[in-house]
């Protein structure tokens, strides 16, 4: 079995001793045992590249015709850069056009929302920073 974060060999007789790895990353608190990498939504996937306490880098995917619900981020910052595609991103009441290699600052504790009006995927990279 082959995933983006993880490979797992063994013997064909040996499977059931998969259950035996997930209760130990359990009962090590580790998130793996609930979350992979790449976090697949109904608007397409998200993947954190780096993170620690006072930011995250994530790669977005935003299928074709796709609006991302609404969001308000009390304590966290955003910077957006269109990797590919074309994006319409609302802040507040503003309305913005982006494409390839823009980008846009989105302000902590102001309304966003991220659009995706073509037939392509759009992606984008998020770089998010903390404000605790």
């Amino acid at each position: 079995v082959e995933t983006e974060d993880a490979v797992l060999v063994m013997n064909k007789h040996n499977t059931q001793e998969v259950k035996e790895i997930v209760s130990k990353l359990e009962s090590d608190c580790r998130k793996e045992q609930e979350n992979n990498t790449k976090i697949h939504e109904s608007w397409g996937t998200h993947q954190v590249t780096n993170q620690d306490k006072l930011f995250s880098v994530k790669r977005l995917t935003v299928n074709p015709i796709t609006v991302m619900d609404s969001q308000v981020d009390e304590n966290s910052t955003k910077h957006w850069v269109i990797v590919n595609g074309n994006a319409r991103i609302t802040i507040g009441k503003k309305c913005f056009l982006l494409q390839k290699n823009e980008s846009i600052y989105v302000p902590k504790g102001m309304a966003h929302t991220l659009e995706n009006q073509s037939e392509l995927v759009l992606e984008l990279i998020e770089i998010q920073s903390s404000h605790i």
